[in-house]
């Protein structure tokens, strides 16, 4: 596993021959989540890193069928957590990763490795699209690492995956002309999403497109379709969320009716909110406003992890569930 351009950081001073991580502007920052305890300087005094490690848990960002979560530089609009974007199998930095080795089990084992090996704390888990069905297992398969989840239209049927369907139904040949054209044309990519064209737009759509190879593409749509389509999946990941792993759910107001989001998941949810004037591609369309809301739900999150860790055994709501339908 690659862990190279995984985590982007604020600058960190020298300090006395000691590294330090200043919170003056950021006073939530509180631990790097490099498998390290460092002092940290709250007014320009330290204190303990013991005191601090659970104050802003860091925010692990996965992405869809395609694209990475990087590109619009999260780290930068959300400077009060630590952010990490990594990518899937077969994706980005990952693209040497045998195609035929594409199924969400390997997907969810490559994800719970790089929060134990590189995060190495309890996260709050952000998943986009196809990433939310991935997020559900991880915190199924490694609840001590998952702080909760903030689910991006994810995946939670197979109803949610009607490209993932139509990619995997395509004879290979044709899926790959269908992707050359897609490729070759992000502003109808953009267009047949709703989205307005801008310069920024068009270059984010382009590296999105660019981020995986097509080999990559189908045999994912495949592996969602075959485990979404199965009662057994909704059997696994429902227990997860209803015996305590903190949920918030955001959707596009404009893409928020074609999501198929089960009644349970809502109920158990700590809020549902719905980002104004976007549609599914929210961060693209508005990321200043979207980073805005994730980091409003992580730090709801935490507090609902602090208080049931201070009230009650883990993983056990210590406080009532608040829904707030908002349209910011």
């Amino acid at each position: 596993m690659r862990l190279a351009n995984r985590c982007v950081l604020n600058h960190i001073p020298q300090v006395s021959g000691h590294r330090w991580l200043d919170t003056r502007a950021s006073p939530d920052i509180a631990r790097l989540s490099l498998g390290h305890f460092w002092p940290v300087l709250v007014n320009n005094d330290p204190i303990p890193a013991t005191k601090t490690c659970s104050m802003s848990p860091p925010l692990v960002m996965i992405h869809g069928l395609m694209g990475s979560l990087n590109f619009f530089s999260a780290h930068e609009r959300i400077p009060a957590l630590v952010v990490h974007t990594p990518d899937l199998m077969g994706y980005g930095e990952e693209q040497d990763t045998p195609f035929e080795a594409i199924t969400l089990a390997s997907q969810t084992a490559h994800v719970v490795r790089y929060l134990r090996e590189v995060v190495v704390e309890p996260c709050v888990l952000l998943a986009h699209s196809v990433g939310g069905a991935i997020a559900m297992l991880v915190a199924r398969a490694a609840p001590d690492c998952v702080r909760g989840i903030i689910n991006v239209e994810g995946n939670f049927t197979l109803e949610d995956a009607f490209w993932c369907r139509k990619i995997a139904a395509l004879p290979t040949e044709d899926w790959h002309e269908e992707h050359r054209q897609l490729v070759g044309n992000p502003e109808a990519w953009l267009t047949n999403a709703g989205i307005a064209i801008t310069p920024q737009r068009l270059e984010w759509a382009r590296l999105a497109l660019a981020n995986q190879p097509r080999e990559t593409i189908q045999p994912m749509a495949h592996a969602v379709v075959v485990e979404t389509d199965t009662p057994d999946y909704m059997s696994r990941i429902r227990p997860t969320i209803e015996s305590g792993t903190r949920l918030s759910l955001l959707a596009g107001a404009r893409s928020a009716s074609g999501w198929h989001m089960p009644d349970w998941a809502g109920a158990a949810a700590l809020e549902y909110v719905e980002q104004k004037d976007t549609g599914h591609m929210m961060m693209l369309e508005d990321p200043d406003e979207f980073c805005r809301i994730v980091a409003d739900m992580a730090g709801r999150i935490n507090e609902a992890s602090l208080s049931a860790s201070r009230c009650q055994a883990p993983h056990q709501s210590a406080i009532p569930h608040k829904h707030r339908t908002i349209t910011s």
